[in-house]
């Protein structure tokens, strides 16, 4: 009996994020009860980079222009359970800065299982480390190495 490659492309859901930040502070989303960042599926013939702006604007309502693309990240790789089918995520992320308005409101209305949007502070991570996925820790440790943002 053949097993089924997990790394087949076919097999494969492939996404774009961002680990966006302004000031002092790392943007997170609350999705279905945990923190996250924000991201999703690669569209069409989009890039990478064009996928992990698009996805940032919507779940955040973020401005475009406000966002630039500061670095490629490492890339995150995670199975889940989708119509009874295990499938591998393949994430691949960016570090972005956003020079806009930090109070402007963002989106928190629920869709896509997104209860809210919260810039919260380097000294804060902590609390955010305590509710979310394993993937993001390791996404916040390769930043602050490379960066040394926080202590």
């Amino acid at each position: 009996m053949k097993t089924e490659n997990p790394m087949k492309n076919d097999s494969v859901i492939s996404g774009c994020g961002g680990v966006v930040f302004a000031e002092d502070k790392i943007l997170f989303i609350l999705k279905n009860d945990k923190w996250d960042l924000p991201k999703g599926k690669i569209e069409g013939s989009e890039t990478k980079e064009e996928t992990a702006l698009r996805e940032i604007t919507e779940e955040t309502d973020l401005v475009k222009t406000d966002l630039e693309i500061v670095e490629k990240l490492p890339t995150t790789y995670y199975y889940k359970i989708i119509d009874g089918v295990k499938r591998l995520k393949k994430t691949n992320w960016f570090f972005v800065k956003y020079t806009g308005d930090m109070n402007a409101s963002m989106k928190s209305d629920g869709e896509e299982g997104i209860m809210e949007c919260r810039w919260i502070g380097f000294d804060d991570l902590g609390t955010v480390y305590q509710n979310t996925h394993i993937r993001i820790i390791y996404l916040m440790d390769f930043v602050n190495q490379k960066y040394q943002l926080w202590d």
